[in-house]
Protein backbone atom coordinates (compact mmCIF):
# COMPACT_ATOMS: atom_id res chain seq x y z
CA UNK A 1 0.00 0.00 0.00
CA UNK A 2 1.27 3.05 -1.02
CA UNK A 3 0.59 6.96 0.45
CA UNK A 4 0.38 9.72 -1.83
CA UNK A 5 0.34 13.42 -0.43
CA UNK A 6 -2.17 15.11 -2.38
CA UNK A 7 -1.92 19.44 -1.94
CA UNK A 8 -5.61 20.23 -2.80
CA UNK A 9 -4.80 23.87 -3.60
CA UNK A 10 -3.37 21.83 -7.10
CA UNK A 11 -5.87 23.50 -9.59
CA UNK A 12 -4.06 21.07 -12.02
CA UNK A 13 -6.34 18.49 -10.58
CA UNK A 14 -9.43 20.48 -11.27
CA UNK A 15 -10.03 20.60 -7.32
CA UNK A 16 -12.79 22.82 -6.07
CA UNK A 17 -11.70 26.37 -4.65
CA UNK A 18 -13.58 26.20 -1.51
CA UNK A 19 -12.32 22.12 -0.99
CA UNK A 20 -8.92 23.55 -0.93
CA UNK A 21 -9.78 26.19 1.59
CA UNK A 22 -11.29 23.39 4.09
CA UNK A 23 -8.52 20.26 3.01
CA UNK A 24 -5.03 22.54 2.34
CA UNK A 25 -3.63 18.95 2.79
CA UNK A 26 -5.11 15.38 2.63
CA UNK A 27 -2.54 11.98 2.85
CA UNK A 28 -5.08 9.75 0.71
CA UNK A 29 -3.89 6.23 0.68
CA UNK A 30 -4.63 3.93 -2.27
CA UNK A 31 -4.14 0.39 -3.56
CA UNK A 32 -3.08 2.09 -7.27
CA UNK A 33 -4.29 4.90 -9.23
CA UNK A 34 -6.64 7.50 -7.89
CA UNK A 35 -7.94 10.12 -10.25
CA UNK A 36 -9.00 13.56 -9.44
CA UNK A 37 -12.51 12.82 -9.97
CA UNK A 38 -12.65 10.14 -7.58
CA UNK A 39 -10.05 12.11 -4.97
CA UNK A 40 -12.53 14.85 -5.38
CA UNK A 41 -15.90 12.69 -4.51
CA UNK A 42 -13.99 11.19 -1.31
CA UNK A 43 -13.54 15.10 -0.17
CA UNK A 44 -16.78 16.28 -0.90
CA UNK A 45 -18.01 13.10 1.79
CA UNK A 46 -15.22 14.01 4.18
CA UNK A 47 -15.57 17.56 4.34
CA UNK A 48 -18.19 19.75 6.22
CA UNK A 49 -20.86 21.42 4.49
CA UNK A 50 -20.87 25.10 4.41
CA UNK A 51 -23.81 26.50 6.72
CA UNK A 52 -26.60 29.48 5.47
CA UNK A 53 -26.59 32.46 7.71
CA UNK A 54 -30.06 33.49 8.44
CA UNK A 55 -31.30 36.81 7.19
CA UNK A 56 -31.19 39.34 9.94
CA UNK A 57 -34.65 41.11 11.05
CA UNK A 58 -35.84 44.34 10.16
CA UNK A 59 -34.22 46.65 11.64
CA UNK A 60 -33.56 50.86 11.03
CA UNK A 61 -30.47 50.58 13.09
CA UNK A 62 -28.68 47.91 10.65
CA UNK A 63 -29.43 50.18 8.25
CA UNK A 64 -28.34 53.57 9.35
CA UNK A 65 -26.14 52.38 11.92
CA UNK A 66 -24.30 49.00 10.96
CA UNK A 67 -21.61 49.67 13.63
CA UNK A 68 -23.80 48.98 16.52
CA UNK A 69 -24.59 45.86 15.44
CA UNK A 70 -22.01 44.37 18.37
CA UNK A 71 -22.96 40.35 18.07
CA UNK A 72 -21.74 40.83 14.24
CA UNK A 73 -18.35 38.21 13.25
CA UNK A 74 -16.95 40.07 10.30
CA UNK A 75 -15.10 36.86 7.57
CA UNK A 76 -17.35 34.39 9.32
CA UNK A 77 -17.00 31.01 7.34
CA UNK A 78 -19.92 28.61 9.20
CA UNK A 79 -20.35 25.38 8.58
CA UNK A 80 -22.78 22.48 9.41
CA UNK A 81 -22.62 21.04 13.03
CA UNK A 82 -18.82 22.12 13.22
CA UNK A 83 -17.30 25.48 14.67
CA UNK A 84 -16.81 28.61 12.33
CA UNK A 85 -13.52 29.83 11.58
CA UNK A 86 -11.84 32.82 10.11
CA UNK A 87 -12.02 33.18 6.35
CA UNK A 88 -8.05 34.46 6.29
CA UNK A 89 -7.71 30.17 7.38
CA UNK A 90 -10.65 28.25 6.37
CA UNK A 91 -12.13 30.59 2.86
CA UNK A 92 -9.16 32.47 1.55
CA UNK A 93 -9.52 35.05 -1.04
CA UNK A 94 -8.94 34.13 -4.74
CA UNK A 95 -6.28 36.31 -6.01
CA UNK A 96 -6.61 34.45 -9.44
CA UNK A 97 -10.22 35.67 -10.01
CA UNK A 98 -8.86 39.37 -11.34
CA UNK A 99 -10.99 40.18 -14.49
CA UNK A 100 -13.78 36.95 -13.38
CA UNK A 101 -16.66 36.75 -11.54
CA UNK A 102 -15.94 34.58 -8.07
CA UNK A 103 -18.56 33.89 -5.57
CA UNK A 104 -15.98 33.67 -2.98
CA UNK A 105 -14.69 37.25 -3.52
CA UNK A 106 -17.85 38.48 -3.81
CA UNK A 107 -18.43 37.54 -0.60
CA UNK A 108 -15.13 38.87 0.80
CA UNK A 109 -16.09 42.30 -0.45
CA UNK A 110 -19.76 42.66 0.87
CA UNK A 111 -18.15 41.16 4.53
CA UNK A 112 -15.07 43.91 4.24
CA UNK A 113 -18.18 46.99 3.08
CA UNK A 114 -19.89 46.01 5.80
CA UNK A 115 -16.56 46.58 8.30
CA UNK A 116 -15.62 49.51 6.41
CA UNK A 117 -18.46 51.67 8.55
CA UNK A 118 -16.88 50.62 11.88
CA UNK A 119 -14.23 52.74 13.63
CA UNK A 120 -10.78 51.85 12.74
CA UNK A 121 -9.57 50.79 16.23
CA UNK A 122 -12.24 48.32 15.52
CA UNK A 123 -11.89 47.56 11.63
CA UNK A 124 -8.11 47.15 11.85
CA UNK A 125 -8.12 44.52 14.37
CA UNK A 126 -11.09 42.49 12.72
CA UNK A 127 -9.48 43.13 8.88
CA UNK A 128 -5.89 41.01 10.63
CA UNK A 129 -7.48 38.92 12.95
CA UNK A 130 -10.16 37.46 10.56
CA UNK A 131 -9.04 38.01 7.01
CA UNK A 132 -5.42 38.31 7.32
CA UNK A 133 -5.35 42.22 6.09
CA UNK A 134 -3.31 45.29 7.47
CA UNK A 135 -5.73 48.21 7.00
CA UNK A 136 -5.38 52.39 7.00
CA UNK A 137 -8.32 54.13 7.18
CA UNK A 138 -8.02 57.30 5.01
CA UNK A 139 -10.73 59.98 5.83
CA UNK A 140 -11.07 63.74 4.82
CA UNK A 141 -13.92 65.45 4.67
CA UNK A 142 -16.60 62.90 5.58
CA UNK A 143 -14.72 60.42 2.56
CA UNK A 144 -13.93 57.62 4.54
CA UNK A 145 -12.11 54.57 2.87
CA UNK A 146 -10.38 51.28 4.54
CA UNK A 147 -6.94 50.17 2.23
CA UNK A 148 -6.66 46.21 3.05
CA UNK A 149 -3.66 44.50 2.05
CA UNK A 150 -1.43 41.81 2.71
CA UNK A 151 1.47 41.10 -0.29
CA UNK A 152 -1.28 39.31 -2.80
CA UNK A 153 -3.83 41.63 -3.16
CA UNK A 154 -5.68 44.82 -1.85
CA UNK A 155 -9.34 45.80 -0.89
CA UNK A 156 -10.40 49.60 -1.19
CA UNK A 157 -13.83 49.54 1.02
CA UNK A 158 -15.61 52.76 0.90
CA UNK A 159 -17.80 53.62 3.56
CA UNK A 160 -21.73 54.38 2.99
CA UNK A 161 -23.65 57.14 3.81
CA UNK A 162 -24.68 57.68 7.39
CA UNK A 163 -27.23 60.00 8.37
CA UNK A 164 -25.42 61.71 11.43
CA UNK A 165 -23.19 63.04 9.27
CA UNK A 166 -23.73 65.87 7.76
CA UNK A 167 -21.09 65.98 4.84
CA UNK A 168 -22.65 62.29 3.78
CA UNK A 169 -26.01 63.95 3.80
CA UNK A 170 -24.94 66.90 1.19
CA UNK A 171 -22.68 64.83 -0.60
CA UNK A 172 -25.64 62.56 -1.70
CA UNK A 173 -27.95 65.66 -2.25
CA UNK A 174 -25.66 67.20 -4.67
CA UNK A 175 -26.91 65.62 -7.27
CA UNK A 176 -26.33 68.08 -10.68
CA UNK A 177 -24.07 66.36 -13.24
CA UNK A 178 -20.84 67.68 -13.89
CA UNK A 179 -18.02 66.12 -16.28
CA UNK A 180 -15.97 63.06 -15.98
CA UNK A 181 -12.42 62.86 -17.03
CA UNK A 182 -12.93 59.45 -18.66
CA UNK A 183 -16.18 61.01 -20.74
CA UNK A 184 -19.63 61.26 -19.80
CA UNK A 185 -21.23 62.91 -16.82
CA UNK A 186 -21.26 61.96 -12.63
CA UNK A 187 -22.86 62.89 -10.19
CA UNK A 188 -21.32 65.98 -8.74
CA UNK A 189 -21.57 64.91 -4.65
CA UNK A 190 -19.92 61.74 -6.03
CA UNK A 191 -17.07 62.88 -7.58
CA UNK A 192 -16.62 65.59 -5.02
CA UNK A 193 -16.47 62.96 -2.41
CA UNK A 194 -13.56 60.88 -3.92
CA UNK A 195 -11.36 64.18 -4.69
CA UNK A 196 -11.41 64.61 -1.23
CA UNK A 197 -9.49 61.09 -0.36
CA UNK A 198 -8.05 60.76 -4.19
CA UNK A 199 -4.13 62.45 -3.62
CA UNK A 200 -3.73 60.32 -0.34
CA UNK A 201 -5.28 57.10 -1.47
CA UNK A 202 -3.45 56.91 -5.17
CA UNK A 203 -0.31 57.53 -3.47
CA UNK A 204 -1.32 54.48 -0.86
CA UNK A 205 -2.19 52.05 -4.11
CA UNK A 206 1.06 52.90 -5.87
CA UNK A 207 2.99 51.18 -3.19
CA UNK A 208 1.00 47.68 -4.32
CA UNK A 209 1.10 45.97 -7.77
CA UNK A 210 -1.69 47.25 -9.82
CA UNK A 211 -3.41 44.33 -11.24
CA UNK A 212 -4.44 43.40 -7.95
CA UNK A 213 -6.53 45.50 -6.41
CA UNK A 214 -10.41 45.34 -5.73
CA UNK A 215 -12.85 48.23 -5.34
CA UNK A 216 -15.90 47.99 -3.19
CA UNK A 217 -18.65 49.71 -1.26
CA UNK A 218 -22.07 49.96 0.16
CA UNK A 219 -24.88 52.98 -0.85
CA UNK A 220 -22.44 55.87 -1.12
CA UNK A 221 -19.68 53.89 -0.82
CA UNK A 222 -20.71 51.78 -4.07
CA UNK A 223 -21.04 55.28 -6.03
CA UNK A 224 -17.55 56.17 -4.38
CA UNK A 225 -15.70 52.53 -5.35
CA UNK A 226 -17.47 52.73 -8.96
CA UNK A 227 -15.67 56.29 -9.42
CA UNK A 228 -12.82 55.30 -7.80
CA UNK A 229 -12.12 52.23 -9.92
CA UNK A 230 -12.61 54.13 -13.29
CA UNK A 231 -10.27 56.88 -11.89
CA UNK A 232 -7.50 54.11 -11.30
CA UNK A 233 -7.86 52.23 -14.10
CA UNK A 234 -6.97 49.07 -14.21
CA UNK A 235 -8.81 47.56 -10.97
CA UNK A 236 -8.78 43.96 -10.57
CA UNK A 237 -12.32 43.77 -9.76
CA UNK A 238 -15.41 46.45 -8.86
CA UNK A 239 -17.96 44.62 -6.67
CA UNK A 240 -20.36 47.27 -5.10
CA UNK A 241 -24.08 46.93 -2.95
CA UNK A 242 -26.81 49.00 -3.21
CA UNK A 243 -25.23 51.12 -5.47
CA UNK A 244 -27.56 54.44 -6.33
CA UNK A 245 -27.15 55.61 -9.96
CA UNK A 246 -23.28 57.41 -10.59
CA UNK A 247 -23.24 59.16 -14.09
CA UNK A 248 -24.58 59.76 -17.46
CA UNK A 249 -25.73 57.52 -20.27
CA UNK A 250 -21.70 58.41 -21.56
CA UNK A 251 -20.55 57.80 -18.48
CA UNK A 252 -21.99 54.18 -18.23
CA UNK A 253 -21.10 53.46 -21.86
CA UNK A 254 -17.67 53.97 -21.47
CA UNK A 255 -16.87 52.56 -17.47
CA UNK A 256 -18.91 49.45 -19.30
CA UNK A 257 -16.22 49.05 -21.73
CA UNK A 258 -13.25 49.48 -19.84
CA UNK A 259 -14.45 47.66 -16.87
CA UNK A 260 -17.39 45.64 -17.98
CA UNK A 261 -16.08 41.87 -17.57
CA UNK A 262 -14.85 42.78 -13.87
CA UNK A 263 -17.74 44.91 -12.26
CA UNK A 264 -20.89 43.40 -10.56
CA UNK A 265 -23.03 45.47 -9.17
CA UNK A 266 -25.56 43.64 -6.61
CA UNK A 267 -29.04 45.34 -5.71
CA UNK A 268 -31.85 43.52 -3.13
CA UNK A 269 -35.28 43.37 -3.84
CA UNK A 270 -36.27 46.67 -3.61
CA UNK A 271 -33.71 48.81 -2.30
CA UNK A 272 -34.57 52.30 -2.80
CA UNK A 273 -31.34 53.50 -2.56
CA UNK A 274 -30.56 51.87 -6.21
CA UNK A 275 -33.06 53.83 -7.93
CA UNK A 276 -31.74 57.07 -6.82
CA UNK A 277 -31.36 59.79 -8.39
CA UNK A 278 -34.13 59.11 -10.90
CA UNK A 279 -33.36 57.82 -14.42
CA UNK A 280 -36.14 60.92 -14.82
CA UNK A 281 -32.84 62.99 -14.54
CA UNK A 282 -31.02 61.06 -16.87
CA UNK A 283 -28.81 59.07 -14.72
CA UNK A 284 -28.55 55.46 -15.37
CA UNK A 285 -26.76 52.20 -13.66
CA UNK A 286 -23.86 50.28 -14.56
CA UNK A 287 -24.10 46.52 -16.04
CA UNK A 288 -23.55 43.44 -14.80
CA UNK A 289 -26.46 43.71 -11.80
CA UNK A 290 -26.58 40.87 -9.57
CA UNK A 291 -30.55 40.96 -8.28
CA UNK A 292 -31.17 39.87 -4.73
CA UNK A 293 -35.19 38.71 -4.88
CA UNK A 294 -37.28 38.69 -2.06
CA UNK A 295 -36.30 35.26 -0.78
CA UNK A 296 -32.93 36.20 -0.87
CA UNK A 297 -31.55 34.07 -4.32
CA UNK A 298 -29.48 36.02 -6.69
CA UNK A 299 -30.39 36.29 -10.21
CA UNK A 300 -30.61 38.71 -13.09
CA UNK A 301 -34.49 39.76 -12.98
CA UNK A 302 -34.05 43.32 -12.67
CA UNK A 303 -36.15 45.13 -10.16
CA UNK A 304 -38.79 47.26 -10.84
CA UNK A 305 -38.86 51.07 -12.02
CA UNK A 306 -37.25 53.14 -9.98
CA UNK A 307 -39.98 55.97 -9.64
CA UNK A 308 -42.56 53.07 -8.83
CA UNK A 309 -40.50 51.94 -6.07
CA UNK A 310 -40.16 55.73 -4.57
CA UNK A 311 -43.55 56.01 -4.89
CA UNK A 312 -44.52 52.66 -3.00
CA UNK A 313 -41.52 53.25 -0.43
CA UNK A 314 -43.88 56.53 0.67
CA UNK A 315 -47.10 54.58 0.29
CA UNK A 316 -46.35 52.40 2.57
CA UNK A 317 -44.46 54.46 4.73
CA UNK A 318 -47.34 56.15 5.49
CA UNK A 319 -50.27 53.49 5.63
CA UNK A 320 -48.06 51.77 8.37
CA UNK A 321 -46.98 54.77 10.42
CA UNK A 322 -49.30 53.55 12.99
CA UNK A 323 -48.47 49.73 12.80
CA UNK A 324 -45.84 48.12 14.65
CA UNK A 325 -44.07 44.94 13.12
CA UNK A 326 -41.57 42.39 14.90
CA UNK A 327 -37.79 44.88 14.42
CA UNK A 328 -38.84 46.76 11.88
CA UNK A 329 -41.33 49.15 13.50
CA UNK A 330 -42.77 51.25 10.87
CA UNK A 331 -39.40 51.27 8.40
CA UNK A 332 -40.78 50.40 4.88
CA UNK A 333 -39.40 47.19 3.13
CA UNK A 334 -37.29 49.12 0.10
CA UNK A 335 -35.87 51.13 3.15
CA UNK A 336 -34.62 47.30 5.43
CA UNK A 337 -33.76 46.14 1.61
CA UNK A 338 -30.66 48.51 1.63
CA UNK A 339 -29.29 46.65 4.80
CA UNK A 340 -25.51 46.00 3.99
CA UNK A 341 -25.52 43.12 6.53
CA UNK A 342 -28.29 41.29 4.60
CA UNK A 343 -26.12 41.89 1.51
CA UNK A 344 -23.21 39.91 3.27
CA UNK A 345 -25.56 37.67 4.29
CA UNK A 346 -27.23 37.06 0.65
CA UNK A 347 -23.89 36.77 -0.96
CA UNK A 348 -22.71 34.00 1.93
CA UNK A 349 -25.87 31.78 1.05
CA UNK A 350 -25.28 32.57 -2.96
CA UNK A 351 -21.68 31.13 -2.37
CA UNK A 352 -22.94 28.19 -0.13
CA UNK A 353 -25.96 26.97 -3.24
CA UNK A 354 -22.78 27.48 -5.72
CA UNK A 355 -20.93 25.03 -3.58
CA UNK A 356 -23.73 22.75 -3.28
CA UNK A 357 -24.40 22.30 -7.29
CA UNK A 358 -20.82 21.23 -7.21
Amino acid sequence: MTEVLFDARDTSASISTHMAAVWPQRRIRRRSRITAVALLERMVRMAPLYDRKQTPKPSLTLVAHPEQDSSYMHFDVSFVGAPSQPAVTALPFDVTAAGTFSFVNAWWLAESTLLSYWDAGAAQVRFLDRAGLASELIDNSGTQCYVASNQAFTIVAFRGTQPNEQSDVWTDLDFLATSWEHGGAVHEGFKRGLDAVWDRLSRRLQQVPGDTVWFTGHSLGAALATLAADRFGNPAGVYTFGSPRVGNDDFVGGFDARHGNRSFRYSNNHDVVTHVPPSLLRYAHVRNERHIDGNGDIGAKLAGDGLSVITETVERFKNEVTKITSGASIVPSAVIDHTPRRYATFVWNAFVANVERI
